[in-house]
């Protein structure tokens, strides 16, 4: 598939308006400009090419589904995408955090059962009151 030689000269933020618009070339342009750099960012932060490729694919999934929010006065398409590419990393970090138990309490035991002493409890049971 070609893609048109004015597309070329398209800024990210136009190719994502024509791409959310329905130009299949748009987003063909836009997703070779970013991937490479949104892959290579994801595989060093997760060291799994399974991870980067998902994060890529989410990333151009939620640019076409979220374009509404992106603000072209407040940066780059690119530093957007590189956003939400964060956000999906700090996803996988979390999902894929072993889990690990809570330590075991070193602190000297001060519940109520055990500040009794068996003494007191022996004591207590001979007083008639």
């Amino acid at each position: 598939m070609d893609i048109p030689p004015e597309f070329s000269t398209r800024s990210d933020a136009e190719l994502l308006r024509l791409a959310v618009a329905g130009e299949e070339q748009a987003f063909l342009l836009l997703y070779g400009r970013l991937k490479a750099g949104i892959f290579r960012y994801a595989f060093y932060m997760t060291s799994s090419q399974a991870n980067a490729e998902e994060v890529t694919q989410e990333v151009f999934v939620t640019l076409l589904k979220e374009s509404h929010n992106y603000q072209q006065d407040r940066g780059a398409l690119a530093a957007f995408a590189f956003g939400i590419a964060r956000n999906f990393v700090r996803r996988i970090e979390h999902r894929e955090r072993p889990y690990e138990a809570l330590p075991e309490d070193t602190a000297p035991a001060t519940s109520s059962a055990r500040l009794i002493s068996e003494s007191d409890v022996a004591a207590r049971a001979d007083d008639p009151h």
